[in-house]
């Protein structure tokens, strides 16, 4: 599996390739043990079984470093969290 760092290259390069846009680049961070929560909530059609939140986060952190928004979501619904990534992206996260 390619690491967070990787993938990040990769998206660059892709980015590359695309006509010139601003890219705004959003990490929805709503800790571990909401991610953990919310999954077992889901239908169970739509669980994503994985036991590597504090690997995943540690690596994001690492690899992506303070790159973009890290947008605390822990509190809000999936309508408020669209809500104020169209409010804000603009403001709070430029990645070029």
């Amino acid at each position: 599996m390619p690491s967070a760092g990787q993938r990040w290259d990769d998206s660059r390069r892709d980015r590359e390739l695309l006509p010139a846009r601003r890219v705004l680049f959003v990490v929805l961070a709503p800790g571990i043990e909401v991610c953990r929560y919310r999954n077992t909530i889901r239908d169970p059609r739509e669980r994503f079984d994985f036991d590597g939140y504090e690997g995943l986060d540690a690596a994001m952190k690492r690899e992506l470093g303070d790159t973009g928004w890290w947008f605390d979501t822990a509190a809000l619904t999936p309508e408020e969290t669209a809500d104020r990534v169209v409010r804000e992206a603009q403001r709070r996260a430029p990645a070029n």
